[in-house]
């Protein structure tokens, strides 16, 4: 899918704090396997002006690499409003930043991801999720815990991913993480599983095609391959 826009006003917020002076780009897309998860994954391009690099960018020293860390979170604004895929999760605390001729600067890459993405690392020590042989459990009741243990919400303020359904068996198998439990559980029911762009306390889930062709995973806004919905942003707003 491509798209241009008109030019937009740019906004990147890293850690609450404003960088929208050293930003210069945003590139990232939607991927899916057949995990039953559907991520967003990216990469935030900011570059000094001049040669002198900020502190904040330099992750050479304590400070920048606190700054940037895994977990970090990142906002992203377009005129305003966030953006949809401007929730953002430092993935992994970048390497150094390098000269680029284009811009006479020294440039600074961080992958991004949202939440789902941020969270597949973590990995059960116990069968935090629940479920029983023999007694029905129900999916919406173990991906809320599954989530709780990923560190996505938390008691007080919990996400919901309202998988229909029930089982009747341990939920976690082996040394899988949380987030890929939530995958199958989710596709062995005929679903997949997103973040919700719109409202950070839900996770959206959909029917696998032919399942229901209002929430058809093929309708605008969702891919079945990686690199085929694809986000640009640059300082002016221009997407492609």
């Amino acid at each position: 899918m491509s798209v241009n826009l008109i030019p937009r006003q740019i906004q990147v917020i890293v850690n609450g704090v404003d960088r929208t002076a050293n930003f210069k780009s945003f590139s990232g897309g939607d991927s899916r396997d057949l995990s039953g998860i559907v991520t967003f994954s990216g990469t935030i391009v900011f570059k000094s002006n001049g040669l002198t690099l900020p502190a904040w960018m330099d992750v050479l020293t304590e400070t920048g690499r606190a700054g940037l860390e895994r977990g970090v979170n990142i906002l992203l604004y377009q005129n305003g409003a966030l953006h949809p895929r401007g929730r953002l999760v430092v993935q992994k605390t970048p390497t150094p930043a390098i000269y680029s001729s284009v811009s006479n600067g020294l440039e600074l890459s961080v992958e991004v991801g949202d939440r789902l993405a941020a969270a597949n690392f973590r990995v059960p020590i116990d069968n935090v999720a629940g479920g029983e042989y023999g007694i029905s459990t129900g999916r919406a009741t173990i991906a809320q815990r599954l989530l709780l243990a990923a560190k996505i919400g938390t008691q007080l303020s919990p996400v919901t991913c309202a998988i229909p359904g029930s089982l009747n068996y341990p939920a976690i198998r082996g040394t899988e993480s949380y987030i890929s439990t939530l995958g199958r559980l989710a596709l062995g029911n005929g679903y997949v599983v997103c973040e919700n762009h719109n409202n950070p306390a839900e996770l959206e889930v959909r029917p696998l095609p032919g399942r229901d062709p209002a929430f058809d995973i093929n309708a605008p806004g969702w891919v079945l391959t990686p690199g085929t919905d694809i986000v640009e942003l640059t300082p002016n707003g221009v997407i492609s």
